[in-house]
């Protein structure tokens, strides 16, 4: 009997190994294990919302990074430069999120300049990173495109664009061999400059021509859009050669904001589709770092308070995070 069970508890030793090899052949076990850090910046409210708080994340950012495997690691806007010198080297990238500050080189409002300090410092800290061939990515979204645009610049090329509460298709734009929407199916590709599938939330924008001409060949115009008066406008940019992305409409809010009390939000399923494809782009961009996250979990977003919005007519979000 006795031999019989060492016998029996052998074969069962031999089989899990067995069954351990079969799966480590299949799977790439490091990239499993590797579960990249990316920070998000929190943004100031303005005085009339500041009931709410000091400053904001929207709950739609954090899915749609969530969607991607990331961790997701909160920034204050108004963080020390030494604090945020100190954070940066655990992350593999960073979103810079949409808001209502006004995008400037030289801000006036303390909200701004802080905000403006920060964004400046991550901008200065992934373009040198990816200049000494450390990747480290950028997803950059309405005002936090609109900041990377003059930042690209050197100067301020933002002008007036009448493109608040749209849902809109794509405009014009060479996508193939483009790392943002290159590898999107004829049939998406065709949608996407036909169909209303994106929603824009800003008041200025960038002007094809100015990006070009400031910018210089380091950038590429990914896609334009037009706003309600035929102006077209700059949609989506991407660095020719680090992995820093820039977007003016807002892919997290598709799937995630889809309410019947948020009637601009596209909830076409081609329009989530883009949405998870631009997700899955900047995942496989941070997954290129060799960052490795060593702070604590205070600064997860698991360690804070989504708080659920009854659709205050003030703020257009299912869920966020205050600050």
């Amino acid at each position: 009997m006795n031999q019989y069970v060492h016998h029996s508890r052998q074969t069962s030793v031999t089989f899990a190994l067995i069954l351990l090899t079969v799966v480590l052949a299949f799977c790439d076990v490091s990239s499993y294990q590797h579960r990249p850090a990316v920070g998000i910046l929190t943004t100031p409210l303005p005085d009339e919302l500041s009931h709410y708080g000091n400053a904001i994340i929207p709950g739609s950012y954090v899915k749609w990074l969530d969607q991607g495997g990331h961790r997701v690691v909160f920034i204050p806007y108004e963080i020390e430069e030494r604090e945020l010198a100190y954070i940066l080297p655990s992350l593999s990238g960073v979103v810079l999120p949409g808001g209502w500050g006004m995008p400037s080189l030289s801000p006036k409002d303390p909200k701004d300049i802080a905000q403006h300090r920060t964004m400046k410092q991550i901008y200065d800290y992934a373009m040198g990173m990816n200049r000494a061939g450390n990747p480290f990515a950028i997803w950059a979204v309405c005002l936090g495109f609109e900041y990377t645009a003059i930042l690209a610049a050197g100067k301020n090329i933002l002008t007036t664009t009448d493109s608040q509460n749209t849902q809109d298709p794509l405009w014009a734009g060479d996508i193939e061999g483009t790392r943002l929407l290159g590898a999107l199916s004829d049939e998406m590709v065709a949608s996407a400059f036909k169909d209303p599938l994106f929603v824009n939330y800003h008041r200025y924008g960038v002007l094809p021509g100015d990006f070009n001409v400031y910018a210089g060949d380091d950038w590429r115009i990914v896609a334009t859009q037009l706003d309600r008066q035929g102006l077209e406008y700059v949609a989506a940019i991407e660095h020719t050669d680090y992995p820093i992305y820039g977007v003016q409409w807002h892919p997290e809010r598709a799937g995630y904001e889809a309410r019947p009390s948020f009637p601009d939000v596209p909830t076409a399923l081609k329009s989530m589709h883009v949405s998870h494809h631009m997700s899955m782009v900047f995942a496989e961009e941070t997954r290129k770092s060799p960052a490795e996250y060593k702070l604590g979990n205070e600064l997860l977003a698991q360690s804070y308070i989504e708080v659920v919005l009854n659709t205050p007519k003030d703020l257009p979000f299912e869920t966020a995070y205050f600050f």
